[in-house]
């Protein structure tokens, strides 16, 4: 009898012991089980980004170049429109010169190396939309990013456009 109690408490702890494996960290390169990826490569673009694919399956989805201004518009619905532009850029020196854009004070909410989302305020304080705006540099080529500036995002719509913007890799690498 005592063996076999011995036996299913083995066995007991082999199973529990095997459902704590720690989650490996997920890379800022990999998508997450919503996301789908997307190869751009339209013009000066040539990369690689996960989108979020319950988006896309809501709204109608775009990628676009405009060849007037060298923008690059990833679209879906409403909720999530990003231009970039090949160009290098100091995020902090850039969200500086936005900090008083036109009506708006800017406050920082979240940021990384790569992302800084930021919430505008009208001229009496009162809270308005967030923003974001990131880089990513891919061998010799780097582009800006940034939220559509008429765009009414809340805190979870800049968010997600933040972490694309951070799955950004050069595609085939």
């Amino acid at each position: 009898m005592r063996s076999y109690l011995c036996v299913i408490l083995i066995s007991i702890l082999a199973v529990s012991c095997a459902d704590q494996t720690p989650a490996l960290e997920t890379n800022a390169n990999e998508g997450g089980p919503n996301d789908s990826l997307f190869h751009v490569a339209e013009g000066p673009f040539n990369f690689a980004i996960f989108l979020p694919r319950d988006m896309m399956i809501v709204n109608d989805s775009e990628i676009r170049l405009i060849p007037a201004n060298g923008e690059l518009w990833i679209s879906i619905g409403p909720s999530f429109r990003l231009s970039a532009i090949e160009q290098e850029s100091d995020l902090k020196a850039l969200l500086e010169s936005t900090m008083h854009e036109g009506i708006f004070t800017n406050k920082i909410v979240a940021e990384d190396e790569r992302t800084i989302v930021y919430q505008q305020f009208l001229p009496g304080g009162e809270e308005w939309f967030y923003q974001v705006m990131g880089t990513a540099t891919l061998g010799e080529a780097s582009y800006t990013f940034r939220s559509d500036p008429m765009g009414e995002y809340t805190l979870e719509d800049a968010q997600r456009m933040a972490t694309a913007i951070r799955s950004v890799f050069t595609f085939g690498v």
